[in-house]
């Protein structure tokens, strides 16, 4: 299934990471969901979706309804123990929307 790639985004994630002192990897893989790999001591394993939108957004029920097919391939992914999934969404309002993604649905994040 292919998705769209932001590579400026995932730049840019993988800053704020890395300045959060996390090691991170960039997937070049063209058909794959996850953009980042990251991990830190103490911190676990990161599994990142990265996309962008030009909307405002309000909040995580209007992530979920605007993002929900990608969404739930990522609830389905199998995660390494210690590993979470997230998906983060860089608006044009150059503003980050960060967010966990879990069985029953997502969380607002906070590093």
């Amino acid at each position: 299934m292919p998705f769209h790639r932001t590579r400026t985004a995932e730049y840019l994630a993988r800053e704020i990471l890395r300045s959060e002192g996390f090691s991170v990897l960039r997937s070049i893989d063209a058909c794959s969901l996850i953009n980042l790999v990251a991990w830190a001591p103490g911190r676990g394993l990161f599994l990142i979706r990265v996309t962008t939108t030009r909307r405002a957004i309000s909040g995580a029920a209007e992530i979920a309804a605007l993002w929900k097919d990608e969404i739930d391939i990522l609830r389905a992914m199998p995660v390494p123990s210690g590993g979470s999934v997230y998906l983060w969404i860089y608006t044009d309002r150059k503003a980050w929307h960060r967010y966990q993604v879990h069985p029953g649905g997502i969380t607002e994040m906070h590093l």
